[in-house]
Order: structure tokens, then sequence, then C-alpha cells
């Protein structure tokens, strides 16, 4: 009875040991997986086109998530590679028993180790893996293809920022003039040298004017706040640096084409699930004579026992005589997925050939804007000079400078417009030539 209660002892200790173990091991992975990410320490300061475009692909979710499912396919890649490695596997057990009737106590166990490895499946275990290397490839062409639209956006938001805030000082200045234009058709009304018409035309405008600052100062609040959520920031504390780049793009449209349909990676990846879809057919064949399970594997075991201990070693194969028609839907269905691959991509290169080839004639359109709307300012300027001094001088009316304003204001808009609108073509043509990576920082 003692032996016994020594025995019952002993295997308590040591299955207490063996999950205090277990807990010391698993107790901080679950509390390292269920730590929160620390959210990312919102900047201030005044930041360049580049610092935006590195703190967005340090800090967007959707660029975290295709890193993840990266990582992902590269396990699943990981997995499927060792199981081209032998399997050793060792069970042990242990067993005690007491005989009532004659009060004596016994105990036995055993031990196994066993060694397996697959020598040849007919292609199974290498079309995963070549699956597999594809799936990755899926992975990191998708991550390349989300931080080309990280750029993109961020870059768009950007001038679209800038080009708001210069909207806005415009209409700040186009309101101070139309209070100095008040001012000066009071004093001119008052002295009896112009009629009322000049002071409730030019107290029109100056309404008109201030709600278009108010308009603008709202258009700019909200652009602020897009790229802030552009850039991954909570708080839209930061200033821009005020630069665009008016460059001329030179370089031509079969270049950017050829370009396009040899570097843009949706149309990489594309090509990657041609050649899945490939595989899977290749699979689907080999499945029409080789069930999966069906190869050859060889075994080894080693068993201890207190009364003896044995092995054995041996070398199987598998092969089905006759399943049937299952495979025959599959084998059908993969050569339908392999064609529907080959159309998708022919639709594909159709998209992108029409994309490319609008993003280049919409860039030469911006850039021909931008010569054409500095010769407008440059006339609006002028006629506003001239229409100033004539009321000034008591030879124009009120209404002839409010016009000459109004025409300056939308030559100084299209002008602001003019050149960020081709700056963001620029940025649009570049993603889709291909030419929009994370290595392009302007």
């Amino acid at each position: 009875m003692k032996t016994l209660t020594a025995l019952k002892i002993l295997g308590a200790l040591k299955i207490f040991a063996a999950l205090a173990v277990i807990a010391a091991f698993l107790v901080p992975c679950f509390a390292f997986a269920a730590a929160p990410a620390a959210d990312a320490q919102a900047e201030t300061g005044v930041f360049s086109l580049g610092r935006c475009i590195s703190m967005a692909l340090e800090s967007q979710p959707d660029l975290k998530i295709a890193r993840s499912n990266l990582n992902i396919s590269r396990n699943s890649l990981t997995k499927t590679i060792s199981s081209l490695f032998p399997q050793a596997k060792a069970s042990a057990s242990y067993s005690v028993w007491q005989d009532n009737l004659s009060a004596s106590a016994a105990d036995d166990y055993s031990a196994k180790i066993s060694l397996t490895q697959n020598i040849w499946d007919f292609g199974k275990t290498i079309d995963s893996l070549r699956l597999d290397v594809e799936d990755r490839n899926s992975g990191d062409l998708f991550l390349q293809d989300k931080i080309r639209e990280i750029i993109l956006s961020v870059t768009q938001q950007y001038y679209e920022y800038l080009k708001t805030k210069r909207l806005a000082e415009m209409d700040s200045e186009s309101l101070r003039q139309s209070e100095e234009h008040l001012s000066q058709a009071k004093d001119f009304y008052q002295a009896g040298i112009k009629s009322r018409i000049d002071v409730t035309k030019a107290e029109v405008q100056k309404a008109n004017d201030r709600l278009s600052l108010i308009s603008a100062v709202n258009k700019l609040k909200i652009a602020k706040l897009k790229l802030g959520n552009a850039i991954g920031m909570k708080q839209a504390d930061f200033e821009v640096e005020n630069t665009v780049d008016t460059t001329a793009f030179d370089i031509g449209l079969e270049y950017c084409l050829e370009r396009a349909f040899r570097s843009r990676p949706d149309v990489l990846e594309m090509e990657s699930s041609i050649r899945s879809a490939r595989i899977n057919l290749s699979s689907s064949v080999r499945r029409m004579f080789l069930e999966d399970g069906s190869g050859i594997q060889a075994k080894a075991e080693y068993d201890f026992h207190p009364e003896g201990s044995s092995w054995n070693a041996g070398v199987g194969i598998s092969i089905p005589l006759f399943t049937g028609f299952s495979n025959i839907s599959g084998l059908n269905t993969a050569r339908e997925n392999l064609s529907i691959a080959l159309e998708r991509k022919k639709s594909l290169e159709l998209s992108v050939r029409l994309e490319v080839e609008q993003a280049y004639l919409t860039m030469q359109e911006k850039k021909e804007s931008i010569d054409a709307a500095a010769e407008g300012l440059r006339n609006a300027e002028e006629n506003f000079s001239l229409a100033q001094g004539r009321y000034l001088s008591g030879i124009g009316s009120m209404i002839e400078l409010a016009d000459a304003q109004t025409t300056l204001t939308g030559a100084k808009t299209n002008h602001i417009n003019s050149l960020y609108d081709y700056a963001e073509s620029v940025a649009s043509l570049r993603k889709s030539a291909g030419l929009l990576d994370a290595f392009y920082i302007p």
C-alpha cells in the first residue's frame, strides 16, 4: 500500500511539474498576443511630401493588414516545405494498478519512437509547394499595390490641401480689396463724385467675397482632415511645406505602356494567378489516376518495454485501382478556371492600356493649361490695374471695377488649379505606368 501511495504521489508531482512548465511558457505568449499595439505618437510640425508619405507607410492600417496576410502566406509555404523532411514522433505511457484480493500493486510503462519519411507522392507536395509560392508572390504584389495606392492618395491629398490653402488666401485677398473698394465708393459718394449705385455694388461684391472666404476656409479644414486621414494621423495638428513640383514629365507614352505591362503589381498578380490555375489543372489531371494519399512512404519504429524492446522498419506504397468518376468535375472546373484567368488577363491588359493613355493625355492637358492660365492671369492683372486706375481717377464705374476684380479672381483660381492639378496628374500617371512605388518619394 505504501508503494502504491508513493507511486501516486510521484505521478501527481510529475503531472504538476509538466503543467507548471506549460503554464510558464503559455502565459507570456498569451499576454504578448493580447497586448494591444501602441498607437503611433501624433507628430507636429511642418512636413514635406516625402515625410507625409513615410508616415503613411508606417501607420496606415490597410498596409499593416497586407503585411500580415503576406506573413500568413509565408507561414503556409514554410509548413508545406516542412512536409518534405522526416517526421519524428515520440510517445510514452505509464500505468499503475492494484489487485484488491491480493492487496498487491504493480506498474507498467512503455515508450515508442517513430520516424516517417514521404519518399514520393506523385507530385502532390510539389504542386502544393508551387501553389504556396504563387500565393506568397500574390501577397507580396498585393502589398506593393497597396503601397502605391497609399503614395498616390497622400500625394493627391497633399496637393489638394495646398491648392485649397492658396485659394483661401486668394479669397481673403479678394475680400480685403472689396473692403477697400467699398471705402473708396463711400468717400466718392459723400463727396458727390459717384452715385449711390457704386456703394451698393461694392457692398454686394464684399458680401459675395465674404461668402466665398467662408466656404474656402471650410474646404481648407476638410482638406486638412483628409490629408491627416491619408497619412494616418488622428489629429490634424500639423502644417506642410508649400511646394509644388511642375517639372515637365519627359517620359514617352510607349515607355509608360511597356513599363505598366512589365511592372504593375496587378498585372504581375494576374500572371501569378494564371500560373496557379495551370498548377491546379495539372493536379486535377494527376488526381484522375492517383487520389490524395497515394504515394510511397518509409517508416521505422522502436518500442521500449520492461519485458523487452522491439523495432520495425518498412516501405509502403498506396495506389488506388478505381475511384469512380468523382474527379472529372474537378478536372473540368480546373480547365474553366484557367480559361477564366486567361480572359481576365486580356481584360486587364485593355484596362491598363486605357488607364495609361488617359492619364498621359490628362497630364499633357494639365501641362498646357499652366501656360494658358499664366497668360490669362497676366492679362487679368493688367485689366484690373487699368480698371482700378480709371475708377480712382473718376472715369470708370464700380461695376467696371467689380467685373475686373471678378475676372482677376477667376484667373488666379485657374492658375492655382493648373499648377496643383498638373502635379496630381503626374502622380496619377506614374501610378498607372508602374513608376510610383516606395522608392519614389517626391
